[in-house]
């Protein structure tokens, strides 16, 4: 389309992406050439994923979802390092509407429910009406582990 449409890019051998970086592109190319599908790990998704958003590349923004579910679903939520990543993927899948992320980043964090954690994190004040009322909703089990963490 470049090519045929009266783009100027029809008329030269080389394309500009200003502000893109040339092994970034290589990659994002690897994971959408049928020949070849790289998988998406935890060395290209994090840039991949504004890249796929910006070109509107829905199978590999896809991809990059499902793989950041995978992530976390193995993630230990009390303390530190892993509750902080939780909470920086909550944030990209609001920023690139990552809706099946977003859902299941929520049923975590309400399911391992630490005010203190919450409070430690910025969020805003609409995220944080959406969890309270997701773990309200959803109580089931939850109150035997908030009586336990009370009887502590």
């Amino acid at each position: 389309m470049l090519y045929s449409n009266g783009f100027r890019e029809s008329q030269t051998n080389e394309i500009q992406l200003p502000g893109k970086q040339y092994l970034h592109i290589i990659e994002l190319l690897k994971c959408i050439y049928p020949n070849i599908l790289k998988p998406i790990d935890s060395s290209n998704a994090m840039y991949l994923l504004p890249l796929s958003d910006e070109y509107s590349i829905l199978i590999l923004k896809k991809n990059i979802e499902r793989f950041f579910i995978s992530t976390i679903n193995s993630l230990s939520y009390k303390y530190g390092d892993n509750l902080t990543r939780l909470f920086d993927l909550l944030s990209l899948s609001q920023i690139y509407r990552l809706n099946k992320l977003e859902e299941n980043i929520c049923e975590h964090l309400t399911n391992h429910f630490d005010i203190e954690q919450w409070n430690k994190t910025e969020l805003s004040i609409d995220l944080r009406c959406h969890l309270l009322e997701l773990f309200f909703i959803n109580p089931s089990g939850r109150a035997v582990n908030i009586n336990k963490r009370i009887n502590e």
